[in-house]
């Protein structure tokens, strides 16, 4: 049976967010990747800090077949040709003050989306 993630509650951030409510580096210039930090624990992505881009899309999965009353799906999804996700936000990867995961999740700045590369 596959290992199932942690329920982790949906955060919507409205699109015209201000960028006070985003920028936590006081004093940066916002057009600088660098600037970038989680506003909760200060996690850094200039200095190796580990932050996901975190977005919602829709998925579709096969069903395979029924199996002793089990619904068998298929663990790959398809996008339809169509991946563009909604409500795009950083989650932070940090480790918070207390040595637990930080997991804050906040809007994607205007000032970042036209610096997004798609690999």
């Amino acid at each position: 049976m596959p290992r199932e993630e942690p329920s982790r509650e949906e955060v919507q951030v409205p699109a015209n967010a201000p960028a006070a409510d985003v920028d936590a580096t006081p004093g940066v210039p916002p057009e600088r990747l660098d600037a970038l930090r989680c506003p909760k624990c200060g996690n850094d992505v200039s200095k190796g800090g580990r932050i996901r881009y975190v977005e919602t899309i829709q998925a579709a999965r096969s069903i395979r077949r029924v199996e002793d009353g089990h619904l068998v799906i298929n663990s790959w999804y398809e996008t339809e040709g169509y991946d563009e996700g909604t409500n795009p936000r950083f989650e932070c990867h940090g480790t918070a003050a207390d040595g637990r995961w930080c997991g804050h999740l906040w809007p994607v700045p205007d000032w970042v989306k036209p610096l997004l590369d798609w690999v």
